[in-house]
C-alpha cells in the first residue's frame, strides 16, 4: 500500500493510473529488461497485469523476448509500457499516431531577438 500515491485526501487520483503515478514518482526504477525483471517488478510497469507477468516469466524459461510485436502477442499493452521497459536493452518509443507525425511545427529562432 505504501507503494500508491494517494492525494491530500488520502484517496486514490481517480483521474491517473496508479501504476503510471508510481512510475512517474519513481524514475529512477525504470526503464526495467523485460528479460530479467522479478515477477513483482513486472507487476509495477503500466500495461502488463497479473496474467501478461505469469505470461513472460513462463515463456522467459524457453526463450527471451526480442522484440516489443513478442510482448504484444502475450497481451502486453505496449502503448503504456514502452517508455517502462527495455527489451534486450534496447529502449523503445510508442510510434506516433500519423496525425501527430503530420503536426510538425517548425520554429526559426531569430539572430536578433525578433521572432520570425
Amino acid at each position: 500500500m505504501e507503494e500508491l500515491t494517494y492525494d491530500p485526501g488520502g484517496n486514490l487520483d481517480l483521474a491517473t493510473d496508479p501504476k503510471q503515478a508510481y512510475a512517474a514518482q519513481h524514475p529512477e526504477r525504470f526503464p526495467l529488461e523485460i528479460n530479467r525483471a522479478t515477477i513483482s517488478e513486472l507487476l509495477r510497469i503500466p500495461g502488463i497485469g497479473p496474467r501478461s507477468a505469469k505470461k513472460i516469466i513462463l515463456l522467459r524459461r524457453e526463450c527471451s523476448f526480442r522484440s516489443v510485436e513478442d510482448l504484444k502477442r502475450i497481451g502486453v499493452v505496449t502503448k503504456r509500457a514502452l517508455p517502462f521497459i527495455l527489451v534486450q536493452g534496447k529502449k523503445f518509443t510508442p510510434a506516433l499516431s500519423k496525425a501527430a507525425r503530420n503536426d510538425v511545427r517548425h520554429f526559426q529562432p531569430s539572430l536578433w531577438g525578433d521572432p520570425i
